[in-house]
């Protein structure tokens, strides 16, 4: 079946080349079990986000657009349950099959970047479509090594890497890639992406200063420590068992040594200090008055709390969220 399959891709990309022109791409496909209703095409060429419409009757369908550069096309129902991605510009006669039951497996011939990210989903299904996890980084990290200019280690990058978590790393591989590799078009997501996750990630942070239980301004400098673990909060309740459980497990007198700080945003200290004694965690307790907009914090860019942030020993944001067990991920990751 796939010898049979590879060659009427071949024909029918043959007969597309040779009805059509330079102008355009043109998509000759189908979704194996899908059977007849509408498809969605959405692809960012560069100036805007273009959308098609094709129908797939009994799975096959055909689809042509226009794109002067290789363009990341997303491929859906009308309904917006995901199909999968291709790569294309014009000029190209795409042959594709993709499956219904397993969204993002496909088989295509037609366009290299395509093709080769086809392989790529083909040969780690499992690890795509259980989601973002660190084997699966791992895996789109050699990937990326192996094919530094090929427009698909991009193109793998942006879909399926964890941005979230690893912006800086995601940075630094994207720069590996050879220009050609990344045009706009295709990493124009990614990137935007990168700079939500990783505005505050590629700042550094200054020495600070807040008060602390003796009422008295103490100095908060990341460079004293190999990483300063830091929960903005304002209300005490956010310490839950979990966390005590997990801040515990952090030894701040051996090395690598950690900082954790618990800074209170609390109206003023006597709603800070009532609530210490009532929830006793590890960590030294600090506050400033202002909440989000305190002076003292605003280069954090804290827009609500509670806030998780991780600085290592230059005071780079390793990992900003509301999400205390992933910075425990980045803070094992970066020096434990």
């Amino acid at each position: 079946m796939k010898t049979f399959f590879a060659i009427l891709a071949v024909a029918v990309s043959v007969m597309l080349s040779a009805c059509g022109g330079s102008e355009s791409f043109r998509i000759n496909g189908e979704v194996e079990g899908m059977g007849t209703r509408s498809l969605k095409f959405y692809y960012y060429d560069g100036d805007r986000l273009k959308t098609g419409m094709a129908t797939a009757l009994d799975g096959k369908f055909q689809y042509e657009g226009r794109a002067s550069t290789p363009v990341l096309i997303s491929v859906s129902t009308n309904q917006g349950t995901p199909i999968g991605h291709l790569v294309a510009e014009n000029g190209d006669a795409i042959t594709v099959k993709f499956f219904s039951s397993k969204p993002m497996l496909m088989e295509v011939s037609g366009n290299q970047a395509s093709e080769k990210y086809a392989s790529f989903i083909k040969d780690n299904y499992d690890l795509v479509a259980a989601g973002t996890s660190d084997s699966l980084d791992m895996v789109i990290e050699k990937f990326v090594s192996d094919n530094p200019k090929n427009l698909a280690s991009a193109v793998t990058m942006a879909l399926h890497y964890n941005l979230r978590e690893k912006s800086l790393r995601a940075d630094s591989l994207l720069n590996t890639l050879d220009a050609k590799a990344r045009p706009s078009q295709v990493t124009a997501g990614f990137t935007a992406m990168m700079g939500r996750q990783a505005a505050d990630t590629i700042k550094v942070i200054e020495p600070f200063r807040l008060y602390n239980t003796a009422d008295s301004m103490t100095t908060v400098d990341p460079a004293k420590y190999d990483a300063t673990l830091i929960l903005f909060y304002d209300n005490r309740s956010f310490f839950t068992e979990a966390v005590h459980d997990s801040l515990r497990k952090i030894d701040a007198g051996k090395k690598p040594e950690v900082a954790i700080l618990n800074v209170s945003l609390a109206a003023d200290t006597a709603a800070w200090k009532k609530p210490l004694s009532q929830t006793d965690v590890k960590g030294k307790e600090l506050w400033i008055p202002g909440s989000v907009s305190a002076p003292s914090l605003q280069q954090f860019s804290l827009e609500t709390v509670p806030t998780v942030v991780l600085l290592d020993s230059l005071g780079t944001v390793i990992y900003k969220g509301d999400s205390f067990d992933n910075a425990l991920k980045n803070l094992r990751r970066s020096c434990l």
